[in-house]
């Protein structure tokens, strides 16, 4: 068995401490195995660098060892840390998603809201346009009724909604030139202004409509411009017009209404010492189920306003079977009705006529519409024509010199119908004239002053 030593060391040449200012001699190591000695030269900077060495290595080591003890822990605190940004970017990605979707709903929203609106704009127009032929028909009828309907002059130009209303000016029941006045008051003979807000743009089909400004058309919905605001203010701002339109609609309706009520209400006034019913109004068969009616309904008024002028165009027809004129015109009267002393017998007697001094050969009138029921001669009253005017009334026309119709011939008002003569008993040229209701003698001055007064209620 053998043995090594290791001796490290310095060698000296003697065991004596060295004297000052000697130089230190490198350390040795010594390796001694049995009889053989082995020597190694240790330089300082090769110890500097072995001592680094180690230290690095062992400082490796420690870190080598700090992290597998603590990985785990750096893994989980990175782990958690991506966990959170993760969790910050799916709330804010979540809460984008439902400003999305709140978005898209009020989008969506907007566009159905614009669509209804558009939908209840074209259900109230075709309403409107309905209403407004119902309209024209009445003012159509209105005119025929001898209530005369005039717009005054309305701008060319499609006037702006926002811009100032220029006067309309109705003509109702008045030939006279269109004067403003002021309120409803001037209804029924007068002439009523009514302004854009009362008679602007009706949209009046026929010759009314030639003259009225279009309605607005919508403009591109909202959710195509994204100017959601402004289109939905412009939508409101056209049903306001319809609106507007409608209320003018309805009060033309109340403006004829009321203007043929008090034409009618004028013609009974003055008619009525003639005892005679002008139209009837009795009620035919009906029946059916109530239901409550609202008289400011536009049904209501379009009903009032119809209900008028038929009875106003009634009269009117009336009217022109009233002998209301004189069959010879501006002749004087000779003779009146009622009792007077007979010519021929010098005692009172009844005169059932009126005579009208003319000369001879004279036309003599219709005074009324009528059929001639009879034409030839008749006793006392010489040639005579007589003509049914209907309702029971009938004129005779007496001592004539000439016949000029037959019987059965249909005829107007002012048609000749003969010539003035002195036949039958009478003392000189005139014209004997009877108005007669159910056969009884009736005083033609009635007639006559009814026509006078009736002619200037109706101007």
């Amino acid at each position: 068995m053998t043995f090594e030593r290791l001796t490290i060391g310095k060698m000296h040449k003697n065991t004596s401490a060295p004297p000052s200012g000697t130089r230190n001699e490198p350390h040795r190591v010594f390796i001694t195995r049995g009889e053989q000695v082995r020597c190694f030269t240790i330089r300082p900077w090769l110890m500097g660098i072995a001592l680094s060495v180690v230290t690095v290595i062992a400082a490796g080591y420690l870190a080598a060892t700090g992290y597998l003890i603590y990985r785990d822990q750096l893994i989980e605190t990175a782990s958690g840390v991506n966990d959170d940004v993760r969790t910050a970017y799916e709330d804010r990605i979540a809460e984008l998603r439902v400003q999305n979707d709140r978005i898209t709903s009020r989008q969506i929203l907007d566009q159905k809201a614009y669509q209804e609106k558009i939908r209840l704009l074209l259900a109230r127009q075709e309403h409107l346009d309905e209403r407004q032929d119902r309209v024209t028909a009445i003012i159509d009828k209105a005119a025929k009724s001898g209530l005369a309907l005039a717009l005054a002059p309305l701008p060319s130009a499609k006037p702006s909604l926002t811009a100032t209303p220029k006067a309309t000016a109705i003509l109702i029941d008045s030939p006279q030139p269109a004067q403003p006045v002021a309120g409803l008051d001037g209804l029924g003979g007068e002439t009523l202004l009514l302004h854009d807000r009362g008679t602007g743009p009706l949209g009046l089909r026929g010759s009314v409509s030639n003259h009225l400004p279009p309605v607005p058309a919508p403009e591109q919905p909202s959710w195509a411009t994204g100017d959601s605001a402004a289109d939905l203010a412009v939508m409101d701002q056209v049903s306001s017009t319809l609106g507007t339109m409608d209320r003018q609609t309805m009060a033309v309706l109340d403006a004829i209404a009321v203007s043929a009520e008090r034409r009618i209400g004028r013609i009974e006034d003055v008619t009525a010492p003639l005892g005679i019913d002008l139209a009837d109004t009795d009620a035919q068969a009906s029946g059916g189920p109530f239901i409550p009616f609202n008289p400011d309904s536009f049904d209501a008024r379009a009903e009032r306003a119809d209900r008028a002028i038929d009875r106003l165009g009634a009269l009117r027809r009336a009217i022109d079977t009233l002998p209301l004129t004189q069959p010879v015109p501006r002749a004087p009267t000779t003779s009146r009705y009622g009792q007077r002393m007979d010519p021929f017998l010098g005692r009172a007697a009844m005169h059932t006529g009126i005579d009208f001094k003319a000369e001879y050969g004279s036309a003599v009138r219709a005074t009324a519409a009528g059929t001639v029921v009879s034409a030839g001669r008749n006793g006392g009253y010489g040639l005579m024509v007589e003509i049914d005017h209907g309702n029971g009334l009938t004129t005779r026309y007496a001592h004539l010199s000439r016949i000029r119709v037959a019987k059965g011939t249909s005829v107007q008002a002012g048609k000749i119908v003969g010539s003035v003569g002195s036949s039958g008993r009478s003392t000189g040229p005139h014209l004997h004239y009877e108005t007669r209701l159910h056969g009884a003698p009736r005083n033609p001055s009635t007639f006559l002053d009814v026509g006078t007064r009736l002619s200037a209620a109706l101007q």
